[in-house]
């Protein structure tokens, strides 16, 4: 056995120069960050070579901010005080950590060391990393106050120890003398000590077993037997790609058959088209031999009729004009002429003379009823007696004359309707004089309604609105001070300054301040300024009624208001202004009776009468109507504009309403003007005079007429007219036959001209395209028997061409389409088989057909021979391989299983004893089945066998397909591949545990369940059983003398004392050294079952911190936190 003895630490953090002393059973404990990790993570320094940070510290973080660099330079991290950072940060140093052991199957000691230069410019560190065939030297590599660097402990080697060391400068090279010196030959021994450090409880209990146990070589070289596959899959690849040519072409060749089905009823269709055709050009040729006699014929007939019409024309004309000369005769002989025209023009007047009389009496009627309405409207709103009078006369007149007519010619005449345009005039001057006056009014209303509505929105707006006046000196001494001094400086009205605290005396104030309520308010300081800019303008602006305050003075004077003065209720937040309201109104007195007024020099009352200088008189109201004064004199005011500007509205509303029924009438055009009833009204009376005596005229003149006998004079008309149509009858009928005899020569010449040599031609063409086209053979035996069909059916030949008319453009258009694909299939494959046969020639298909024969009958049947071959050689190495190799891992790991499980035998905790189970796995069974039949082991053919082939042939086939469909590109298949190829697919793994009365529990159906103490122990039992095994601790012969040290890392924190003391016991049982790093609270259960316990603490020395172990016994004092 290689047991740790001591462990040296120098300049390692907190550790300057500490030897610590190790025992069989060893507990180091100590307060958190006292250093234990400290200790640990340099014996993984020493024992794995590992400098890498996330190695250090692994129980308390699995991201811990140690690294080697913080261990060399004593980083102090969190005890960082007074600004020091490290121990030895900046300087040059070397640190040392050496582990020694003793071999007590050779009666030696070694020892495993690293050492480490650092530099103060922060150059790369030094590490060499050795082994020394002997204990630590008594100088613990210090010379002279100072630590060996890793050059001098070379020199120091070879002066002291020569042929007795070995260095390396890499953590690998260090890896295997470590192992070789430990005697340990499995490399798992370095992941296992550092799970054993962290103790991480293993949540996959077969992942830690296949790792930590088992320990085989799993991976099986399927290289070469992939490349069997590769080559089958080759050979596959290329029949699929045969397969796909064969497909393409067959798809070539269907399509081409497919085309020549569709031209093959193409040609019956045309045929039956064109043979129908020429036979219904032979049917017109007939009818058009026969049309060219019967147009001969009738024109014969034609010409004799149309002379016998000639002569009846002639008769009845003859006829028609007796009749028209015995009428003009009568007619002539009783004047009948001139009666008419007298008639006729007579009557022409009355009905000019009726519309002008009927436009006159509409005009007086529609024009007295729309004045009448005026003229009533009017009168409802006019208040004047002699005005009313003179309305309703006219009045009068206009409902006579709203009612005007043709009998009032008779009653009336021109002088009325003078009279009633002199009552107009004398009504329409009274109205021209209000309408006058309403404008006026409405005008001056208007302005002040539109003053008013501007000063609401300014006083809505927070504007005050002052007089202009007032508002322009204002301005102007703001700008000029502004000028002057570049910045705006306030100018104020005396108003704005001040408050009333006294409502019911605010109208008095208002009214005794006045215009000096805009008095100008500036800065004392400004005063001479605002002085001098008044004194420029006043005459440029006009403004002279407003004063500019000056504050200083008046301030400075301190003028004292009488009791009960105006000034008493005035105030201002500004003292200067009031000073001066205490000047200006301190003398006012307040009376409340009009008995005191004379008591005081000065006084004013509630109701506004000031009393001044032994006199008295009211304040102007106008000066109170509109307060100034007062944070509330912009609402106030307000109120009072919107009085005001309601009354206005109120009396423009009415005075609108009086103008608007008084102006139609000023400014609306009379009617009856003095030329109108000079003009109009005159002549209308003449043409009523005038149309009476054309009425008797025209009296007498239809006497006259009536004695003429009309009615024989509608009977000869009769008798004209009836013959009149019987001429233009016969003459309508000669002018219809000669139009017949020309159109039938045209028709005839026609048809003799161009019907019958155009359909000869026609026959003769198509006659000639049915010989060319088809074949006798075809025509007779295949053609005119179907069109002779055709022609049963349709009974036509036009019939029968136009039944194929619309298929066979149908045809052409499917063998255009098909043209068109069977192009673009050639297309395709000649792209992608690379191939260079005809496209474009959709007639021939010859190359397509060679090379589908081709691939069918040869390519493709002599690839599927090699497919078999290269599957049948793959399947011959994978059964002679990969189930061979396959079978051997199974049946090792069983067997490292069943030497474990030898071991635990003499391992019992508590009650509780452990064994590992291997099964096979349920999922993979018929697979576990066929790896480990004992047909396996008959003779010499095993794989090969009838009997193994036969048993498991379906089992076999499935597997070697697993493997043979890998694909290299595909991450799936390449983690299939690989799980088929692993032992460990095939079994399962368990802990079980068994107590006293025989029960049994698997660890996997129990982890979850129970607490961390009993979760802890079935791994720490796994964990011990596979160092025992990796020791090889029963082994007596050399092979067995190995170290036999475990360290845990806080590995007892979840335990019980119980379960703490069965621990170690289980320690001693399989003869392992170990350290256990507990905090103190497990101090009262390690200590006393324990060799040796290291207390290890951190004290502050100055500004830094130094770590220490010392080693405790039983006759200390208890160890506690």
């Amino acid at each position: 056995m290689k047991a740790l003895t001591r462990l040296l630490l120098v300049n390692w953090h907190y550790f300057q120069n500490t030897v610590i002393d190790f025992g069989n059973i060893n507990f180091l404990t100590g307060k958190n960050s006292a250093g234990k990790s400290t200790i640990i993570d340099a014996l993984q320094v020493v024992l794995m070579g590992e400098t890498r940070s996330v190695a250090f510290n692994r129980a308390a973080s699995k991201k811990s901010e140690r690294t080697l660099k913080s261990y060399l330079i004593g980083s102090m991290g969190e005890d960082i005080e007074n600004g020091n950072k490290s121990l030895r940060d900046g300087k040059d140093f070397s640190t040392y950590i050496v582990a020694e052991f003793y071999d007590d199957f050779k009666s030696a000691f070694f020892c495993l060391g690293a050492v480490f230069d650092t530099f103060a410019d922060g150059s790369d560190i030094n590490r060499r990393f050795f082994w020394l065939k002997n204990s630590i030297p008594a100088n613990s590599f210090i010379e002279n106050g100072k630590t060996m660097d890793s050059r001098r402990m070379t020199q120091f080697f070879k002066e002291k120890y020569p042929n007795k060391f070995e260095t390396k400068d890499t953590s690998e090279g260090y890896r295997r003398i470590v192992l070789e010196k430990l005697n340990i030959h499995d490399e798992n021994f370095i992941s296992m000590l550092k799970k054993a450090i962290s103790f991480e409880p293993i949540n996959d209990i077969e992942k830690f077993i296949t790792e930590n146990v088992c320990d085989i070589e799993d991976d099986i070289d399927i290289v070469s037997m992939q490349e069997n596959i590769l080559y089958y899959k080759q050979q596959e690849d290329m029949a699929k790609r045969f397969e796909g040519k064969l497909r393409k072409l067959e798809e070539i060749c269907r399509q081409y058959a497919e085309i020549e089905k569709l031209r093959s009823r193409r040609k019956i269709q045309q045929f039956l088209i064109d043979y129908g055709t020429y036979n219904s050009h032979c049917l017109e040729l007939e009818q058009a031999q026969a049309d060219f006699k019967k147009y001969n014929d009738d024109i014969a007939e034609f010409e004799q009729k149309k002379e016998e019409l000639e002569k009846l024309k002639n008769q009845l004309e003859n006829e028609h004009t007796q009749l028209i000369n015995e009428k003009a005769k009568y007619w002539s002989d009783n004047n009948g002429d001139r009666l008419k025209d007298e008639e006729k023009r007579y009557i022409q007047a009355i009905e000019d003379y009726d519309r002008s009389i009927s436009g006159f009496v509409t005009d007086i009627k529609t024009s007295s009823i729309r004045w009448n309405v005026k003229f009533s409207n009017c009168i409802e709103k006019i208040d004047n007696e002699r005005i009313t009078a003179e309305i309703k006369t006219v009045i009068s007149y206009l409902q006579r004359t709203d009612k005007f007519s043709e009998a009032d010619f008779e009653l009336l005449s021109p002088e009325y309707f003078s009279k009633i345009r002199e009552a107009y005039l004398n009504a329409k001057s009274s109205l021209d004089t209000i309408e006058r006056a309403l404008a006026s009014e409405l005008k001056e209303l208007n302005s002040k309604k539109a003053e008013l509505e501007g000063l609401i929105v300014r006083l809505q707006k927070g504007i005050k609105a002052y007089p202009q006046n007032a508002e322009k000196l204002k301005q102007v001494i703001h700008d000029e001070l502004k000028k002057k001094y570049g910045s705006d400086i306030p100018v104020d009205f005396l108003a704005d300054k001040i408050e009333i605290t006294d409502e019911e005396w605010h109208n008095a104030v208002e009214g005794y301040l006045n215009t000096q309520r805009m008095n100008i308010i500036v800065p004392p300081e400004y005063f001479m300024d605002a002085y001098r800019i008044y004194k420029k303008v006043r005459d440029e602006e006009k403004i002279f009624e407003y004063a500019i305050i000056d504050l200083q003075k008046v301030y400075e004077d301190a003028p004292k208001p009488m009791l009960n003065s105006l000034a008493e209720i005035v105030k201002s937040k500004d003292n200067y202004v009031q000073a001066y309201i205490d000047f200006l109104l301190g003398k006012v007195i307040r009376c409340e009776s009009d008995d005191k007024i004379r008591n005081f020099r000065t006084s004013v009352t509630k109701d506004c009468m000031r009393y001044h200088n032994y006199a008295v008189s009211p304040l102007n109201p106008k000066a109170y109507e509109f307060p100034y004064i007062g944070r509330n004199s912009i609402e106030i005011r307000i109120t009072k504009c919107k009085q005001q500007l309601e009354e206005i509205n109120t009396d423009i509303e009415k005075k609108s309403e009086i103008n608007s029924v008084v102006a139609p009438i000023v400014f609306g055009e009379w009617f009856l003007a003095e030329n109108y009833i000079s003009l109009a009204v005159v002549s209308a009376f003449k043409n009523y005079e005038a149309r009476n005596e054309c009425k008797d005229k025209l009296l007498e003149i239809q006497q006259t007429l009536d004695k003429i006998n009309f009615f024989w004079l509608e009977e000869m008309d009769e008798k004209i007219s009836a013959k009149k149509s019987e001429i233009d009858s016969a003459v309508k009928e000669k002018e219809d036959t000669i139009q017949f005899i020309s159109d039938y020569k045209h028709e005839r010449d026609d048809t003799f001209s161009r019907i019958i040599p155009e359909t000869e031609q026609k026959i003769s063409e198509i006659k000639s395209k049915i010989d060319m086209e088809y074949s006798e053979e075809y025509r007779n035996n295949e053609g005119i028997p179907r069109y002779s069909s055709e022609l049963a059916e349709c009974g036509s030949p036009s019939a029968v061409s136009d039944k194929f008319n619309s298929p066979v453009k149908g045809t052409i258009s499917l063998i255009s389409t098909g043209e068109k694909e069977l192009v673009e299939k050639r297309n395709e494959y000649n792209m992608s088989e690379q191939a260079s046969f005809r496209v474009s020639d959709v007639n021939n298909n010859d190359e397509y057909d060679e090379a589908y024969r081709k691939i069918r009958d040869y390519e493709l049947p002599n690839y599927r021979e090699k497919i078999e071959k290269a599957k049948n050689d793959a399947m011959e190495q994978f059964k002679s391989d990969f189930i061979y190799k396959l079978r051997a891992n199974i049946q090792s790991a069983e067997m490292k299983i069943d030497d474990l499980n030898n071991a635990l035998k003499m391992a019992q905790f508590g009650n509780d004893k452990y064994r590992f189970s291997v099964e096979p796995n349920p999922a993979f069974l018929e697979y576990y089945n066929m790896l480990m039949s004992s047909l396996l082991d008959d003779g010499t053919e095993g794989l090969f066998s009838f009997n193994f082939t036969e048993k498991y042939k379906s089992v076999i086939d499935n597997l070697f397909e697993q493997i043979i469909s890998f694909d290299s590109n595909s991450e799936k298949s390449t983690q299939s591949v690989k799980m088929f190829s692993k032992y460990q697919t095939y079994l399962t793994f368990d802990l079980i545990t068994t107590d006293s009365s025989g029960r049994r529990e698997k660890l996997s159906k129990s982890i979850n369940t129970k607490s961390g103490g009993e979760t802890q122990t079935p791994f720490y039992i796994a964990v011990l059983a596979s160092f025992a095994r990796l020791y090889r601790t029963n082994d007596p012969k050399e092979t067995g003398n190995t170290m036999r040290l475990v360290i845990f890392d806080e590995a007892f924190n979840k335990m019980d004392g119980e379960r703490i003391i069965e621990s170690i016991k289980l320690l001693r049982k399989f003869g392992l050294q170990a350290i256990i790093c507990s905090p103190p609270e497990k101090a009262s259960d390690i200590a006393p079952i324990a060799d040796k316990t290291q207390l290890v603490y951190k004290e502050a020395i100055g500004e830094v911190y130094r770590s220490t172990v010392v080693e405790w016994t039983k006759e200390m004092s208890e160890i506690n936190g």
